[in-house]
């Protein structure tokens, strides 16, 4: 009967010791995937403020160019609104508009001194 018994306890132990094998090989393998996911994690937390900076800049890039646009089109209006005032002569006005035409294109992307600029045309 004790030959039974301990067959019956070797068994059981092996089973357990079987059991505790698995166990440990899962929990390895949860601690891999953990930190597989903590690092993914990573990644996307700093493409998505990468994405959130790029936008950000983006938004501020198109602020500044509406900006612009409103500064230059208030000088052309400026402009229209004080030609039919001035007496110029024919050619004096093609000079004129090809001037401003001109400034207009080497200062396109640099609008804040607009007036300054068309003051010393």
């Amino acid at each position: 009967m004790a030959s039974a018994y301990e067959e019956d306890k070797d068994a059981l132990n092996a089973q357990f010791d079987a059991a505790e094998a698995l166990l440990k090989e899962i929990q390895d393998e949860t601690a891999a995937v953990r930190v597989a996911v903590e690092e993914q994690k990573t990644k996307i937390d700093q493409t998505t403020q990468d994405v959130e900076a790029l936008v950000n800049e983006m938004r501020q890039a198109e602020s500044r160019t509406q900006d612009e646009i409103r500064e230059i089109r208030e000088e052309v209006n400026n402009v229209r609104e004080m030609l039919p005032k001035v007496k110029l002569k024919p050619t004096a006005f093609t000079a004129l508009v090809t001037v401003f035409c001109r400034w207009l294109t080497e200062t396109k992307s640099t609008t804040r001194n607009l007036s300054t600029n068309c003051n010393k045309k």
